[in-house]
């Protein structure tokens, strides 16, 4: 970890939760599916319950995954994507702000 740059560095708040709000969106994507693919069959008085029992479970599990994540304590692309996912490129890095402009500039040359 000592050569990750400081703005790569796991383990801040606001890094957490977004992470934590990446996993919430893709835990959530499953659980909606599930209510959906479920809803054709389950009865209507248990269809409610059974949809609070999968979000919850989806939260658990996204809290779950992003508790070890965050013990793992290194850098990867999951965290990438959180960064991105929650924001766009992070605005004191111009390293990783590309726009569609300079790749025009780039392909005339």
């Amino acid at each position: 970890m000592k050569n990750t740059p400081s703005h790569k560095r796991p383990g801040t708040a606001a890094h957490a939760l977004k992470l934590l709000v990446l996993h919430l969106a893709l835990f959530g994507t499953i659980a909606a599916f599930v209510i959906l693919v479920t809803e054709q069959w389950l009865p209507t008085s248990g269809s409610y319950a059974a949809m609070f029992v999968t979000v919850a479970l989806s939260a658990v599990a996204a809290s779950v995954v992003t508790i070890k994540h965050l013990k793992d304590g290194q850098w990867t692309s999951t965290d990438d994507m959180a960064e991105r996912f929650a924001g766009g490129p992070r605005a004191h890095d111009p390293s990783q702000q590309h726009t569609h402009h300079d790749e025009r500039k780039h392909q005339h040359k």
